[in-house]
């Protein structure tokens, strides 16, 4: 089973930075042409007390968990496309929950 993470934030969280730290760091990755295929992050605005999540698809979690986990990301099932916005490395993403 492929694991998909989630990390919440709050709107304090988002004002902070600190949560995207990963966003960060995947960016850099793909601008130098060294994010693995399958690594990505996406992002939803949530109408409720948390504004703003981010995901994790499997090969982004595989080469960042600890940092995921520090952040406060728990395991999550697949989100469905339609629910989500890419933020980085979304191109070659295929493990999506089939709507």
């Amino acid at each position: 089973m492929r694991t998909w993470y989630k990390i919440s934030q709050t709107a304090d969280d988002a004002a902070d930075g600190k949560k995207n730290e990963p966003y960060r760091n995947f960016t850099r990755l793909q601008i130098a042409g060294t994010l693995p295929p399958g690594a990505a992050i996406y992002g939803t605005d949530d109408a409720g007390p948390d504004p703003l999540s981010m995901y994790f698809s499997p090969v982004a979690v595989s080469i960042s968990l600890v940092l995921i986990r520090e952040l406060g990301g728990v395991p999550c099932p697949a989100p469905k496309l339609s629910e989500v916005i890419p933020v980085v490395g979304a191109a070659f993403n295929t493990d999506f929950d089939k709507e």
